[in-house]
């Protein structure tokens, strides 16, 4: 076959063209005309050979048969190129499908194998001239093969000398770069080249695809939106784990319900034949969604593709929800709860912890902060406590990397806060039972209950206890709980004067208490007034007093009552009696009555029982002096000494006081 320093020339009729690609890929092509004469049968040849690369994923950039044949220098050298890149370089559809180029590819692969060696790469051209990146590809090839602490920036063309000789003595690599020439010009092309004829070597021998294997959780399930992990351990076609690097690990995830790329790679080459692998996703779905790829090179290792699982990520604040008391009602001084169930944007419940979870109860100048824990199975258990009663509302959010922070469904809640228990320090009583009772009749008075943060209590339940006293008598409470935290309390005495009035929860007295009480006597009961006679009475002066009573024996203490008496038999006097306005009653017989006589008494017109009584009517004077002595031992008959001095005589007088200075 002829040979020619001129691509040109050589490629215009197709025949040199074919031949290349046959050898390259070992595949057969469609017959063209092996010796063309005329100008119809070289651009023919051309054409035949150009769309079989085209059919076979060699893709070629706006370049047509008529370039390669009319010898367009810039269309020939960059088919030419495309075939380095595609047999030379191991690129593939994939790669592309990836998004990776084959320039980006290569240096990726570059970086994986030197910054173990800390050597890092960022371009084919100037970051290749000090030479140690070639001798970092060198070690990679056969270990500690050039010592790199003597590879210094200053020895560029003996650093490169030594990496170009040291690959060609021990891999048989083409010494196609000329040391002094790069340290000046870096042709980015050459550089690619030359360095693809390592990475080829170690996907020759670093490891072999069929028996490579790996291992690892991220293998069969991952967890969206954080790394899954797993490692990859090269093996040579025996079976036998390798122990160098540089092997040309690729991955892809796959997303089978849209057949689109979804995952995001990290590899580490530890040059000692395993790998170790880092991918995340923002995907997630069922065994079978989605298909895990790792290959040497453009061949599958053993058991790939993988079928992991992608577990749902990090929570959607939009999907988490909120269930418990605390999320509709509280007791104002009582520790509340609520749980949060954190959830995936599909809504799924997640089971792992892991979110930020930020909780506050809030109204009119109030915000309570919630308390958060974490149960680490995508439930968080979340409390509060509150000293005020009114309708608030609980403010829930939740925050992760992939979605930020928002409020979770349904935020904020309504919060009704009731009123806690209540407390005898903040309840009240009202109502006239507080001061003022009468004997024998029912008082009442009202208890409201307030807890001990001040809040009215709006139910009932409390046991609200006391009891009236005075020395040693007492009368309980009767209590009616009416439900809405307050209580009806009654009580009856039956004796008058001052009680003491105890309320008591529990065993603590309610604000105010005790209570000092008035109980004033009932209404006059006839059956028990006390009538007292003198045993001689002194005509319009005496005659007999009596004392009011109510049904409980209690002394009425003021007047306003109506009694009468009747002198019987001889005349049947009726007889007004005298009001002192203290409960007394002063019956003083006629002037003119004088003997033996029976009384009758009437209150309110009801005669009085136990009477008639007999009684004696007389006539007496007394001194001025006696009069005074009678004032002072009987203060409450004033009015009767007046009349004594008016009507009785002096032998009269005398008789009288003897009398009542006995008595």
């Amino acid at each position: 076959m002829r040979c020619s320093d001129s691509l040109e020339e050589e490629f215009k009729d197709g025949v040199l063209l074919h031949a290349l690609l046959t050898i390259c890929s070992g595949k057969q092509l469609p017959k063209i005309t092996p010796k063309p004469k005329v100008q119809i049968q070289k651009l023919e040849n051309v054409t035949k050979t150009l769309k079989w690369m085209q059919q076979n994923g060699i893709k070629l950039v706006a370049t047509g048969s008529e370039d390669i044949h009319y010898g367009r220098t810039k269309y020939v050298l960059g088919m030419v190129w495309t075939l380095i890149l595609y047999y030379q370089l191991d690129s593939s559809e994939d790669e592309e499908e990836l998004g990776m180029s084959m320039r980006s590819a290569l240096l990726e692969w570059c970086n994986n194998i030197l910054q173990p060696q800390g050597i890092t790469v960022k371009n084919f051209t100037d970051h290749w001239k000090d030479g140690r990146a070639f001798s970092g590809l060198v070690n990679a090839l056969q270990p500690n093969t050039i010592d790199l602490a003597s590879v210094v920036p200053e020895t560029s063309v003996e650093n490169l000398t030594v990496a170009f000789n040291k690959a060609h003595e021990l891999f048989q690599f083409p010494k196609m770069l000329e040391a002094e020439e790069l340290v000046q010009y870096q042709d980015e092309l050459s550089i690619i080249t030359y360095v693809s004829y390592f990475r080829a070597y170690l996907s020759k021998f670093a490891a072999f695809a069929g028996t490579t294997y790996a291992e690892g959780p991220g293998l069969t399930e991952a967890l969206a939106f954080k790394p899954a992990e797993f490692t990859i351990f090269a093996c040579d076609q025996n079976g036998e784990r390798v122990s160098r690097g540089g092997a040309f690990i690729r991955l892809s995830l796959k997303d089978k319900r849209t057949e689109k790329e979804c995952g995001r790679f990290s590899v580490k080459d530890h040059l000692d034949g395993t790998y170790s692998v880092s991918y995340e996703t923002d995907k997630f779905g069922t065994k079978g969604n989605f298909e895990l790829h790792v290959k040497v090179g453009n061949s599958h290792i053993k058991d790939s593709p993988f079928m992991p699982e992608i577990i749902p990520g990090e929570a959607d604040p939009s999907k988490c929800v909120a269930f418990g008391p605390g999320v509709g009602y509280a007791k104002a001084g009582e520790l509340t709860e609520f749980t949060v169930q954190t959830k995936d944007l599909k809504g799924d419940n997640l089971r792992k912890g892991g979110t930020t979870l930020m909780a506050s109860l809030k109204g009119p100048g109030v915000d309570i902060p919630v308390a958060v824990v974490d149960n680490a199975d995508g439930t968080y258990s979340c409390s509060y406590q509150t000293e005020n009663a009114s309708d608030l509302k609980l403010h829930i959010y939740a925050k992760t990397d992939a979605f930020g922070t928002g409020p979770i469904a349904n935020s904020p809640y309504s919060v009704k806060v009731g009123p806690g228990m209540a407390s005898a320090i903040n309840t009240i009583a009202t109502g006239e039972g507080l001061t003022q009772a009468v004997s024998g009749l029912e008082s009442t008075f009202t208890v409201i209950s307030y807890d001990k943060y001040g809040n009215k209590v709006s139910m009932g339940g409390s046991i609200i206890e006391g009891e009236i006293t005075q020395q040693n008598l007492s009368y309980p409470l009767k209590v009616v709980d009416n439900e809405d935290g307050t209580y009806t309390v009654s009580y009856t005495p039956l004796k008058s004067g001052a009680f003491d009035l105890n309320v008591k929860i529990g065993d603590m007295s309610i604000k105010g208490a005790p209570f000092t009480v008035s109980v004033n006597p009932g209404e006059v009961t006839e059956e028990n007034t006390d009538i007292q006679f003198l045993p001689t009475a002194i005509a319009g002066v005496t005659g007999a007093t009596l004392y009011t009573q109510d049904e409980q024996h209690n002394l009425l203490l003021k007047g306003g009552q109506k009694v009468h008496a009747v002198l019987l038999p001889k005349h049947s006097i009726s007889i007004s009696a005298v009001d002192n306005q203290n409960g007394s009653y002063d019956v003083v017989f006629p002037p003119e009555a004088r003997g033996k006589f029976k009384v009758e008494v009437k209150v309110n017109g009801r005669e009085v029982p136990k009477g008639t009584w007999d009684v004696n009517v007389a006539g007496v004077a007394v001194s001025e002096d006696t009069k005074a002595n009678i004032a002072k031992a009987f203060p409450r008959s004033k009015g009767i000494v007046e009349r004594l001095l008016e009507n009785a005589t002096e032998e009269e007088r005398g008789l009288i006081l003897s009398e009542l200075l006995q008595k």
